[in-house]
């Protein structure tokens, strides 16, 4: 028949054939042919050499399948390979790995689930061909060529192979004894910057499966820091920095102990300073005694070093490493360090950023009175059950007296108190990353690290549609640390992949369970963003939907905190117009105290911005404290008084306007609650629990927290001892001069304008009837 015809031609004439069929054909043939070839420098491959090109770049997606794999096969038999590595190299980085259909893992989900398992299986197949063809094309004949050009021009066509998200494993021993014989002895920095380049790719690429070769290319890189090209040093600051994610301090000690003690200061810096990046992905748990012996002795010598960048470098690692373990661990190892050394280092401590987080004993005490079960409750309306006083340790002072209800004197009732807030264990980003893989995928978890926006922007895409269909199972805290603690992070510095990580967040917080560990995970970088111009509105809605997910009486004062932290004003004036709504959203369910500390921040900020927005927050927070706000701001200036008497007087307006919509309400009718999925906080609750998406009502009201706490905060004078024997009995004496005289006196003690103490209140309640504010 027509269609076979080909069958008859020679195989090279079949690889190049126009029929896609026949190249298959003869691909498939070239697989079984090739080994069969017992010379390696046979002419049969010379005449095969040519083509390598062309397989490589085969315009039909299953012939190119297996034309990878003929070429793999051809470079493991053929000793003329070596002459084919620009070709083929260039070929499967512009067609098989950069083309209209690349050979890469992180594919959107088509619409036909067969279609998807398919291309699944080329693609990882072809990636496994592509990483053999790595290994022999790279080997030492062509990386170790004579002329540095030829050195140069392989190293640059490998670069592009080894930049994979994920490369298969293998036997990549000669290719990285090349790679480290030319960093280690290469005169030439252009062509050492690109096999640091390319070591970096493979570790990447590789991750844990790179780990073999780790602690002798350490060994290497930090030898060859010695190197003061500005392009060498940045090129093996990212090789070492990605060889550390494969291994541990524990077995690069010796390498780096060996290090710090080199001659060369350049040597000693970069190393003292690759140390310190990696004690910010350390916790305690990780950096033994042992370790922490060692490294705070070489560090405790390179500190005392004549040359000025070793000692600055050796001290930020040891801050960084204090901030680790902290000093109960550190100082013994530390000797009689100097006051000056130590002040430095103390203070360096305080600026370092750590990539993981580190479990306090704080966090681990709160979680404990939640699972302590079989205690006294209290049933409020609705037949919840809420945690009373009894099942909270409680001071010894905080005993009621005889007599006195419990929850009198002005104080929150305990069934306004908020239940037990349930922990979540906190993840490292080396777990969270294994988690999330698991329904991101994990070559899109790698993507969206990727230095290349387009790629970090394609995989959100692809994380966005699929955070989308999560429910309330979804490994909610993972998914936010591949986010947000990746680098860049939210501090990513293109505004649509930002844009789409604020999304992220704000469709995990509204749809699964969001908790308080996941919201520390993000929240400082977050809150930089709300003075962002393009994506500051998204950022405030993110938090809104945090607040409904992990409580407002939380969230409000974190987010206040960090952004007074900040040095940007436009952040500190976005914070307070987020608190004003959010108050105005939930009611006044944050504490008083707090909040007014952040008003007068505000109001005593340089920026007018700031200010404004100070005074705005004042108008929200008096519709529900009322007058007593104002007592709290009698000693701001008289001009910002009449700018915030103004903004009160406009706010109650705006209310009266709307008075029958909050129902004769002081303050609008909240709009938004704390969500609740799948149970109670504290344990507690109902035969079924919450339904998932339920609107909590245990939280406390804008009236729990505002009538029971202002009165609390206002400051008041003790006239304790004014109040004697005498004029308590001249109060009870039966002529009436003598008791108008006494009066008199009580009127001077404490004017209509000022709180007291009520100390004295149960000794002059029988005898005194006027309404003088004695408590």
């Amino acid at each position: 028949m027509e269609d076979t015809e080909y069958l008859k031609l020679p195989l090279d004439e079949r690889c190049v054939h126009k029929l896609w069929k026949a190249r298959l054909n003869g691909y498939e043939e070239c697989i079984n042919y090739f080994p069969t070839i017992t010379d390696e420098k046979s002419p049969e491959f010379s005449k095969f050499a040519p083509l390598m090109k062309k397989l490589v770049t085969d315009s039909n997606a299953v012939a190119q399948e297996k034309a990878l794999e003929a070429v793999l096969v051809f470079v493991e038999n053929a000793h003329i390979s070596a002459k084919t590595v620009a070709d083929v190299a260039s070929g499967i980085v512009a067609k098989a790995l950069g083309g209209p259909r690349p050979l890469n893992l992180n594919q959107g989900q088509p619409a036909d689930p067969g279609l998807n398992d398919s291309e699944n299986v080329k693609t990882s197949n072809s990636i496994r061909h592509s990483s053999g063809i790595i290994q022999r094309m790279s080997s030492p004949p062509l990386v170790e060529a004579k002329k540095w050009q030829e050195r140069k021009q392989a190293m640059e066509l490998l670069l592009p192979l080894t930049k994979h998200p994920k490369l298969e494993a293998g036997d990549y021993h000669d290719l990285m004894k090349a790679l480290k014989k030319i960093i280690g002895k290469d005169t030439n920095v252009m062509i050492v910057a690109l096999a640091g380049q390319c070591m970096a790719g493979l570790a990447n690429g590789l991750k844990k499966k790179f780990s073999p070769f780790a602690v002798a290319c350490t060994e290497t890189i930090l030898e060859k820091f010695k190197e003061k090209k500005i392009n060498v040093v940045s090129a093996l600051r990212e090789a070492v920095d990605a060889i550390y994610s494969s291994t541990s301090l524990e077995s690069l000690q010796e390498t780096i102990s060996s290090a710090l003690a080199n001659k060369n200061p350049n040597v000693k810096a970069e190393t003292a300073a690759f140390l310190g990046r990696c004690f910010c992905y350390c916790t305690p748990a990780l950096l033994n005694k042992k370790l922490v012996k060692s490294f705070a002795t070489d560090l405790l010598r390179t500190l005392n070093e004549p040359d000025p960048t070793v000692r600055d470098n050796s001290a930020e690692a040891l801050a960084a490493l204090l901030k680790v373990v902290g000093e109960k661990m550190l100082l013994p190892f530390l000797g009689d360090i100097d006051n000056l050394k130590m002040q430095k280092i103390k203070e360096a401590s305080e600026k370092v950023e750590l990539k993981v987080k580190i479990p306090t004993t704080k966090s681990k005490a709160k979680a404990a009175p939640a699972a302590v079960p079989s205690k006294p409750v209290a049933v409020r309306g609705g037949g919840r059950v809420v945690p009373t006083a009894a099942a909270r340790p409680a001071p010894a002072k905080a005993a009621p007296r005889k007599g006195k209800p419990a929850g009198g004197g002005g104080g929150r009732s305990e069934a306004s108190k908020p239940p037990v807030e349930a922990e979540e264990a906190e993840m490292g980003l080396e777990t969270a990353m294994e988690v999330a893989g698991e329904t991101l995928g994990a070559e899109v978890v790698t993507q969206v690290a990727d230095s290349n926006w387009k790629e970090r922007l394609a995989a959100m895409d692809s994380i966005v549609e699929t955070v989308s269909e999560l429910d309330t199972s979804a490994p909610c805290q993972a998914i936010v640390r591949v986010i947000a603690c990746q680098k860049p992070g939210l501090k990513d510095n293109n505004f649509q992949v930002l844009k789409l990580k604020i999304t992220v967040l704000q469709t995990l917080a509204e749809n699964t369970k969001f908790s308080r560990t996941s919201c520390e995970a993000c929240l400082s970088d977050l809150v930089d963003k709300l003075g962002d111009l393009k994506n500051g509105t998204s950022a405030s809605n993110c938090l809104t939907a945090m607040a409904e997910a992990a409580s407002l009486e939380w969230l409000g004062p974190e987010v206040m905190t960090f952004a007074f932290k900040q040095k940007s004003p436009k952040v500190q004036e976005a914070a307070l117009n987020w608190l004003a709504q959010a108050v105005t959203d939930f009611g006044l369910i944050v504490k008083p105290k707090s909040v007014i500390a952040d008003i007068k921040k505000g109001l005593a900020h340089t920026n007018p911005g700031v200010r404004n927005a100070a005074v705005s927050l004042c108008g929200v927070i008096h519709l529900h404290m009322g007058p007593a706000l104002r007592t709290f701001l009698e000693d701001e200036k008289p001009a910002l008084l009449q700018q915030i008497d103004a903004e009160i007087e406009k706010q109650t307006m705006m209310l009266a306007r709307f008075y029958h919509q909050n129902k004769g309400r002081s303050a609008p009718a909240p709009t938004r609650k704390r969500r609740v999925f799948g149970g109670s906080r504290g344990g507690g609750g109902g035969d079924d629990g919450v339904d998932a998406g339920d609107l909590d009502d245990e939280d406390p009201t804008s009236e729990d927290v505002a009538n029971s706490n202002v009165q609390d905060l206002v400051p008041r004078t003790s006239i304790a001892p004014l109040i004697t024997d005498e004029l308590v009995a001249e109060l009870a004496d039966k002529n009436w001069k003598v008791t108008q005289s006494c009066e008199e006196k009580l009127v001077s003690f404490a004017p209509s304008s000022m709180r007291v103490e009520s100390d004295k209140c149960a000794v002059l309640s029988p005898h005194y009837h006027y309404a003088y504010p004695l408590a």
